[in-house]
């Protein structure tokens, strides 16, 4: 009698266990959303030690299945594949509150592949004006590099990531020494102005004639400081050979034009004493004057080819 009420209150005790679906070790109150609460002081819960070749050898491994991995020194989770605690897990980011460093740690990020923030919710991925990203080693990107060079270039409040990206304001002339093969952008705004020998003329209209005389063509008229200048024409012209000596068009008149100016570049300067001003009574002889402005005739200027028929000024 007495071996059966002993088996009667143990069978008592797994009914009420098995009913409970709870088990509490160390403790006789178990938390209640836990099926097991285990309760210690001055003692840790092991989990299954296993090697990588142990754990793999696993047949048929269950989701949410824990080991820790003695080769990596890792705790590892199954969910269609071993999973370690570090990089198989996406970091709890809720309600704007993000990761609280407070004490300047550093958040690892292992493994041979390049790591990519992604986002599944409807708004961006927001990085904040200053104090964000930047790199430690020789030649990376700085803060404050990072923080100068993302800006809304297209006024729409976001940022464009762009290997050929617009600027704006004034355009810079390039800086860059020779021999650098970067592209950079300058410090030195240039302007136009700043060049005193730059003009440009545009002619009103266009000019035809079947006359062998002088046109005057409107929109040339320039008044020149000193200086050197090239002169172009963007129109083309065609004299026929009933007119001239020979056929004559823009290609032959460039070939002129170059020929004649290759024989007087090489002709000596003569005079390199005269003043601007020519005239007034003066006899010129044959030679090349250089000057160091404009010149103007006041006056009689008389030419004097001393007998040359060849004899030239300019």
């Amino acid at each position: 009698m007495r071996n059966n009420t002993l088996f009667l209150y143990v069978l008592f005790l797994l009914i009420s266990e098995m009913s409970s679906a709870q088990v509490g070790i160390c403790t006789s109150n178990p938390e209640a959303s836990a099926v097991l609460d285990v309760y210690f002081t001055d003692k840790g819960f092991l989990m299954p030690h296993l090697t990588t070749v142990q754990r793999d050898a696993i047949s048929s491994p269950t989701t949410e299945l824990l080991i820790y991995n003695t080769n990596t020194s890792i705790f590892y989770f199954y969910d269609l594949r071993w999973k370690d605690f570090i990089t198989g897990l996406v970091l709890p980011i809720n309600g704007g509150i993000g990761i609280v460093n407070s004490n300047g740690s550093t958040l690892a990020l292992p493994g041979a592949c390049a790591t990519i923030i992604t986002t599944t919710g409807l708004t961006d991925v927001t990085l904040p004006r200053s104090g964000t990203l930047y790199g430690t080693e020789t030649g990376s990107t700085t803060s404050v590099q990072i923080q100068n060079s993302l800006t809304d270039e297209t006024g729409t409040g976001k940022l464009v990531f762009s290997d050929s990206a617009t600027f704006t304001g004034i355009p810079l002339a390039p800086t860059a020494a020779i021999g650098t093969n970067t592209t950079q952008l300058a410090t030195i705004a240039f302007v136009l102005a700043n060049s005193d020998n730059f003009n440009s003329v545009n002619a009103t209209e266009e000019i035809e004639t079947n006359i062998n005389t002088a046109v005057v063509i409107p929109g040339m008229l320039l008044t020149p400081v000193a200086g050197t200048y090239l002169v172009m024409f963007n129109g083309q012209y065609s004299i026929p050979s009933s007119y001239t000596s020979r056929s004559v068009n823009t290609a032959q008149g460039k070939l002129d034009l170059k020929t004649a100016y290759d024989q007087l570049i090489i002709v000596p300067t003569t005079n390199t004493i005269h003043a601007p001003s020519f005239g007034s009574g003066e006899i010129l002889i044959a030679g090349v004057y250089a000057i160091g402005a404009a010149a103007s005739v006041a006056g009689t200027l008389t030419l004097n080819a001393q007998g040359n028929p060849n004899a030239g000024l300019f």
